[in-house]
């Protein structure tokens, strides 16, 4: 995963390696708010869309990004685990 972070990096585009939260964090909209964050941290830094990816068997995060304005854009086994690709315009 640190060889895809570099890639990005190099070709001009911030990257965030992994969010985790406590699970007594769940339901408390933190999850919400970090990408409302992540939405404005980039909107600020002139880009107009997020992508990301995050392994398949993670559905109810898959959800929060669905609810929360991104598009799944394909699914792909990528360096060993199955992920789906997702992205959001801005603005």
């Amino acid at each position: 995963m640190l060889d895809d972070c570099a890639e990005h990096i190099r070709k001009g585009r911030p990257h965030v390696i992994n969010v985790d939260g406590a699970p007594a964090a769940r339901g408390t909209g933190l999850g919400r708010q970090l990408i409302r964050f992540a939405d404005h941290s980039a909107v600020t830094a002139g880009f107009d869309t997020i992508r990301l990816y995050i392994h398949v068997t993670m559905t109810e995060t898959i959800e929060l990004y669905l609810r929360n304005g991104f598009v799944e854009t394909h699914r792909q086994v990528q360096k060993g685990p199955s992920r789906v690709f997702m992205s959001k315009r801005l603005g």
